[in-house]
């Protein structure tokens, strides 16, 4: 029905579109998923790889002190 009470004769047909919303799409999540464990390994690879130079660097310190103590 219109302002001047004309009335139609077939009702409004009204069209609804529900969308999903951003963060709860599956591309989404898998993208982020994947991201997450490549900075996860990226991570561990980094302190993996300190560790073995700490080593690395205590071993050194131990052959010199050693070479200093049998001279």
């Amino acid at each position: 029905m219109d302002r001047n009470w004309n009335e139609e004769s077939e009702p409004e047909v009204y069209e609804f579109v529900s969308m999903m919303p951003w963060f709860m799409d599956p591309r989404l999540l898998s993208l982020a998923s994947i991201v997450g464990a490549i900075i996860t390994a990226f991570l561990a690879w980094l302190a993996v790889n300190r560790h073995l130079r700490l080593l690395r660097g205590y071993a050194e310190v131990e052959q010199i002190v050693a070479q200093r103590t049998r001279d």
